[in-house]
């Protein structure tokens, strides 16, 4: 998890979980997936907006991960690719 004394707001943590979760994927990519404008999906990635929850739970779905990793309160991704 996020440190509690760490510097990041909740929309750093979240850009910052969102770029990790899109690994190779690309902007336009998950804008396409989310049906939602990829200026959207940037505000996103530099911390500017946060999305609605309906529009994380598709960002969730798109990117096999949970709400909870985005949101920063747990490191687990949720995604069933990764390695023991």
């Amino acid at each position: 998890m996020i440190e509690k004394g760490g510097s990041m707001n909740r929309n750093d943590i979240f850009a910052y979980r969102l770029s990790i979760a899109m690994n190779e994927q690309s902007i336009n990519g998950l804008s396409k997936k989310i049906d939602m404008s990829a200026i959207d999906v940037s505000r996103y990635l530099r911390g500017q907006q946060m999305p609605t929850a309906r529009t994380l739970c598709k960002i969730c779905d798109a990117l096999h991960t949970t709400p909870n990793y985005l949101l920063g309160y747990d490191d687990d991704t949720g995604r069933s690719d990764k390695k023991n």
